[in-house]
């Protein structure tokens, strides 16, 4: 991955350079460009336990870090759901797209 762009509680977009300047930093979404062309983007929904969640990045890796910060307790007998969105794009897009695609997904939430 060439770059990560992330969004944090409306204050506006963050470039990243790298992996390591992304990962354990808490964002609603996270997108990715290769440098070959193309991007992916993560959207994590708003119902998930520790939203918005750490991310998890390495060269061509990137996921949700829940137990990044502290260990995750689920009860016996009880489940655990959780809801992503992923977001494939052909071409690297910018922010305001990725923003759209977010705002679509949780549905106004």
């Amino acid at each position: 991955m060439s770059s990560l762009e992330l969004r944090e509680n409306c204050l506006g977009f963050e470039i990243c350079d790298g992996e390591q300047l992304v990962c354990l930093y808490r964002a609603r979404w996270v997108s990715a460009a290769g440098a070959a062309g193309g991007m992916v983007a993560m959207l994590d929904h708003p119902q998930n336990v520790r939203h918005p969640v750490t991310w998890f990045t390495r060269k061509n890796l990137l996921g949700a870090g829940l137990l990044m910060e502290e260990d995750l307790e689920i009860g016996q007998g009880d489940g655990l759901k959780l809801r992503y969105g992923l977001g494939i794009f052909d071409e690297a897009v910018g922010g305001e797209v990725v923003e759209g695609l977010y705002e679509e997904y949780v549905g106004g939430e």
